[in-house]
C-alpha cells in the first residue's frame, strides 16, 4: 500500500483524519456547551411552565376553595391555618406550603415579594431575588433567569412576576388587615414566583451524550477512512497497472495486455484510450516494416541499375581510352615526323646561313676591290655597283631566309610543346579511364 506524499491515495485519505480531528475538536468544544445551553433553556422553559402550573393551581384553589369557604362562613382563610382550627390556607400560603413540600426535589418553587408583609418580616431577599424583584416590576411580562452553583449543584433560577389577575384578589388584599398597602390595582406586581431547577443530571447526560457523539464520530471517521482506503486501492491498483502498461508500450512492447478495459467508469475510458495507443503502435510497426521492405527492394533495384550503368560506363570509357590511345599514337607519329622535318629544315637553314655569310664575305671583298678599281674604269664601277646591289639583295634575302628559319625553329619548338601537351593529355585520359573503371567496379 503506497502512502507516499506524492500518491493519489495519500491525497485522498489525508483530508479525512484532518477533518475528523477538527470535527472532534469542534464537537469537544461545541457539543457540551450546546447541550448545556439546551439544558439551561429547557430548565428555563420548564420553570416558566411550572410557574404557570402553580398559578393555575392557585387560581383553581382561590376560585373553588377560598370562594366557597368565604361564602360558607364556617371556615376562614388564614396564613397560620396549621395553628388555627377552622381555617384553610390563603392562596399565597398554599403556594408556600407546596414549595416546602418540594424542597427536597430537584425543582422547587418560592414566592416572595419586596413589599413588607407583616407575616414575612423576617424574610431577607438574596441578590438574585432583589434583582428579579426590581427587574420584573419594570418588565412584568418578561422572565429573569440566572445559572449558579449552590451546594455544589448547577441550578437554573427562573423568576416570573406574580400579578393581580382578578378583582377578588385586589379586594382581598386591599381589605386584609395584614396587607402592606390598601391601593392595590388589577395587573399590579405583588410578588415573584421563582422556580429553581437542578440541572446536574442534564449536564451529566450532556457530557455522556457528547462523549458518545465524539466516540461515534471517531468510529464513523475510522470506518470512512477504511472505506476511502479500500476505494482508493480500487482506483490506484488499475491506474498503477495501466501506468506500467503505458511505460512498456512507450518502450515498444506491443504484446502487453491493457488492464481495466471492462470497467464502465473513467478508468475504463482511460484503458480504452491506452488500447487505442497500443493499436496505433502496432499499426505503426506494421507500416514501418512494410516501408523497410519496400525501401530494401528499391535499394536492391537501384544497386542493380547502378551496376548496369557502371558496366556501360566502363565499356564506353574503355572504348574512349582505346580511341584516345590510338589517336595519341597517330599524333605521336605525326609529331615525330614534324620533329624530323624541323631538324632537316634547321640543318638547311644552317647551310644557307653559312652560304650567306660566305657570300657576304665575298661581297665585301668585291666591294674593296671595286673601290680600288673605281678610279680605273667606270664600267667596272657600274658592274661593281650592280654586283653590290645584287649582293645587297642577296644579303637581304639571306636575312629573310635566316628570319624564316628562326620562325621555323620556333614553330618546331611549339610543335614539340604541343606534342608534350598531347602526351600529358593522353596520360591524364588514361588515368581518368582507369579511375572510371575502378569506380564502376
Amino acid at each position: 500500500m503506497d502512502f507516499s506524499r506524492k500518491s493519489i491515495l495519500w491525497m485522498l485519505v489525508l483530508p479525512l483524519p484532518v477533518l475528523l480531528i477538527v470535527a472532534m475538536a469542534v464537537a469537544w468544544i461545541v457539543i457540551p456547551r450546546a447541550i448545556l445551553d439546551n439544558a439551561r433553556e429547557a430548565a428555563i422553559q420548564s420553570g416558566i411552565a411550572t410557574v404557570g402550573q402553580f398559578k393555575t393551581i392557585r387560581g383553581y384553589y382561590t376560585k373553588n376553595v377560598i370562594k366557597k369557604v368565604v361564602a360558607d362562613g364556617s371556615l376562614k382563610p388564614s396564613f397560620n391555618h396549621a395553628r388555627e382550627p377552622g381555617s384553610v390556607p390563603l392562596p399565597a400560603t398554599f403556594i408556600h406550603d407546596l414549595s416546602a413540600l418540594l424542597a427536597e426535589e430537584d425543582t422547587t418553587v418560592a414566592l416572595y415579594s419586596g413589599f413588607p408583609f407583616p407575616i414575612r418580616n423576617d424574610r431577607q431577599l438574596d441578590a438574585f431575588q432583589a434583582e428579579a424583584w426590581a427587574f420584573l416590576n419594570a418588565n412584568p411580562d418578561q422572565v429573569y433567569t440566572r445559572q449558579e452553583i449552590r451546594d455544589g449543584k448547577e441550578i437554573v433560577r427562573v423568576a416570573v412576576a406574580d400579578r393581580m389577575v382578578a378583582d377578588a384578589c385586589v379586594n382581598c388584599h386591599n381589605g386584609h388587615p395584614d396587607s402592606p398597602k390598601t391601593d392595590w390595582a388589577l395587573g399590579e406586581v405583588r410578588g415573584v414566583l421563582e422556580v429553581n431547577t437542578v440541572i446536574d443530571s442534564q449536564i451529566a447526560a450532556s457530557a455522556w451524550l457528547g462523549n458518545k457523539i465524539i466516540m461515534a464520530a471517531a468510529a464513523v471517521g475510522a470506518i470512512l477512512i477504511l472505506v476511502c482506503v479500500f476505494a482508493g486501492q480500487r482506483i490506484i491498483r488499475p491506474i498503477k497497472a495501466m501506468t506500467l502498461s503505458m511505460a512498456q508500450l512507450a518502450d515498444g512492447d506491443t504484446s502487453i495486455d491493457v488492464p481495466a478495459r471492462e470497467r464502465g467508469d473513467e478508468i475504463g475510458a482511460m484503458a480504452g484510450a491506452v488500447q487505442v495507443f497500443k493499436d496505433n503502435a502496432i499499426e505503426k510497426q506494421r507500416l514501418e516494416s512494410e516501408q523497410a521492405e519496400t525501401q530494401a527492394q528499391h535499394e536492391a533495384e537501384r544497386r542493380t541499375m547502378m551496376n548496369s550503368l557502371a558496366d556501360a560506363l566502363e565499356t564506353s570509357v574503355q572504348a574512349t581510352v582505346d580511341s584516345v590511345s590510338s589517336t595519341s599514337g597517330d599524333v605521336q607519329s605525326a609529331a615525330e615526323s614534324i620533329a624530323a622535318a624541323a631538324d632537316q629544315a634547321r640543318q638547311r637553314c644552317t647551310t644557307v646561313a653559312a652560304a650567306s655569310e660566305e657570300a657576304s664575305t665575298n661581297v665585301q671583298t668585291v666591294a674593296s676591290a671595286t673601290e680600288e678599281l673605281s678610279s680605273s674604269a667606270s664600267e667596272i664601277g657600274r658592274q661593281v655597283a650592280r654586283s653590290a646591289e645584287i649582293a645587297g639583295n642577296a644579303v637581304r634575302q639571306a636575312q629573310e631566309t635566316d628570319r624564316e628559319v628562326q620562325e621555323l625553329v620556333q614553330s618546331a619548338e611549339k610543335i614539340g610543346e604541343v606534342l608534350d601537351l598531347i602526351s600529358d593529355i593522353a596520360e591524364q585520359t588514361n588515368l581518368l579511364a582507369l579511375n572510371a573503371t575502378i569506380e564502376a567496379a
